[in-house]
């Protein structure tokens, strides 16, 4: 069984449809438009029109900036976690004997003297600064979509507190974003309806 691939070309006055695997049949459908509207039969829900492009830009898009910061961030803790558990080591090559180096937990090493091996000092300012440059880009990525969580820290809320006044309004701050969002949305199934 072979599948072949169609594909239609829509036009506001004709409907195309062709198999890109058998160039010499020009069409296997050539119809006017059905709705005779001159419409093309689809239409766009808009999460946030833009001026100059048609599709405008997605709830994604809009937050994948600061999404792939905050992946970064927590990938580059993780990563100075396993710094300060496991610490890069100096060695002297010629006060050890190299064959019994291994890294695992428990491992003993034949050196020739005791300065063989050092630790390296790692600074923890970066581990330090984590948990409150995670709380902001939460924050940020939380006011750009217009919404709020109350378990970011009162130094980095991305409203005014979390008072009942702040937390009104940061409700009736989402409830405009929700009011948009149904906006676009009526507005597409209305196009959707006219054009079918």
């Amino acid at each position: 069984n072979r599948q072949v691939q169609l594909i239609t070309k829509y036009t506001p006055d004709r409907w195309v449809t062709f198999a890109l695997d058998y160039p010499d049949v020009s069409a296997l459908r050539d119809i006017e438009n059905p709705h005779k509207n001159g419409k093309l039969p689809f239409g766009v829900k808009h999460s946030f029109p833009l001026l100059d492009r048609f599709w405008g830009l997605g709830e994604v898009e809009k937050g994948q900036s600061l999404q792939l910061a905050i992946n970064s961030l927590i990938n580059l803790y993780l990563d100075g976690v396993k710094y300060s558990i496991f610490p890069p080591l100096k060695i002297d090559i010629t006060k050890v004997v190299q064959s019994t180096i291994k890294i695992e937990p428990g491992a003993k090493w034949v050196v020739k003297a005791p300065d063989a091996v050092d630790t390296m000092n790692v600074s923890p300012q970066g581990l330090n600064t984590f948990q409150g440059t995670y709380q902001f880009m939460i924050a940020a990525l939380l006011n750009q979509a217009g919404t709020t969580d109350t378990t970011v820290s009162d130094a980095t809320d991305p409203g005014l507190g979390k008072t009942p006044a702040a937390v009104n309004f940061l409700q009736g701050r989402q409830n405009a974003r929700d009011a948009f969002d149904r906006f676009q949305t009526e507005r597409f199934l209305e196009e959707v309806y006219d054009r079918f």
